[in-house]
């Protein structure tokens, strides 16, 4: 028989599957308490099932293809509490949205795209949910925006972290976050993504957001005085038809596969470009390179 934490963990992932995944509001009817209160910093609380739903609808009529997902770490349940990690974005193709802590887009489809991660914490009691407060990264999302001015020249903010396990403790402590190549990024991955048929393989939603994963946890190595460097036994491969044919060759020739994510789900994807790009030279493969 199910704990109740395994019971909650459920209820928790067919809510966020739905509401946040799919943007299916009448989910909110179903598995919420009617005193149900959702807050985040980026919106504020909204407290009831009608403003819960209104908030979402509003969100996405403003960004359609506005997107969440559980990302790196799987749901943790403790007494009447479940935590979890999320990933997503999406880009501001419909009306004009005011619904932020600072600032407004006044004008509509300004094709700005904002992707960004946070951990929300949910209480449950017989089986509903009661409340969702979470931290999304509002500043980091604000500044996408244009509605937060980025940080000072020079000021970099450094990633200090080993990403899922897969970047060794000296690639990490030199990543930086550079938003101004995902543009780029994005090709590469819209290139080896390409199939015979002309089909893509990813969608140009997961698109963008492996691209800004990929930034903020590889792309733009430092050292701590500001000098470009690279990871140890890293090649730069300074051509994009260089970096295109050794992940094709990588992929089909390691992995055995002709695109390269088809065979992974949507969190996956992201430390599936990360392994390859940062850690291809211990795999077994003659080449290690990062993005250029």
């Amino acid at each position: 028989m199910a704990t109740v934490q395994e019971k909650n963990k459920a209820v928790v992932q067919k809510y966020f599957e739905e509401y946040w995944g799919k943007g299916n509001v009448s989910v909110v009817d179903e598995l919420c308490a009617d005193e149900f209160v959702i807050d985040y910093p980026m919106h504020g609380p909204r407290r009831g099932k009608k403003a819960a739903k209104q908030m979402l609808l509003e969100f996405r009529e403003a960004f359609p293809n506005i997107s969440f997902h559980a990302y790196k770490f799987p749901l943790i349940a403790e007494g009447d509490y479940v935590v979890g990690r999320w990933i997503g974005g999406g880009k501001h193709t419909g009306v004009a949205f005011d619904d932020l802590a600072v600032g407004k887009l006044d004008k509509p489809n300004t094709g700005k795209e904002v992707y960004f991660s946070g951990t929300t914490i949910f209480t449950l009691k017989n089986g509903k949910i009661v409340d969702e407060i979470g931290e999304e990264q509002a500043l980091t999302a604000l500044q996408q925006l244009g509605l937060v001015s980025p940080p000072n020249p020079g000021k970099e903010v450094k990633r200090f972290r080993k990403d899922m396990g897969l970047i060794p403790c000296e690639y990490s402590r030199y990543c930086v976050c550079n938003q101004q190549t995902v543009v780029e990024i994005r090709r590469l991955l819209i290139s080896i993504a390409d199939r015979a048929d002309g089909s893509q393989s990813w969608s140009n939603q997961s698109q963008g957001m492996v691209a800004v994963q990929l930034l903020k946890n590889l792309y733009g190595y430092r050292t701590n005085d500001g000098q470009s460097t690279r990871p140890r036994g890293a090649m730069h491969i300074l051509q994009y038809t260089g970096q295109l044919a050794l992940v094709r060759r990588f992929m089909h020739g390691a992995l055995k596969l002709w695109d390269n994510l088809s065979y992974s789900w949507w969190s996956q994807e992201a430390p599936m470009v990360i392994f390859m790009l940062a850690k291809a030279s211990e795999i077994s493969c003659s080449f290690g390179f990062i993005a250029g």
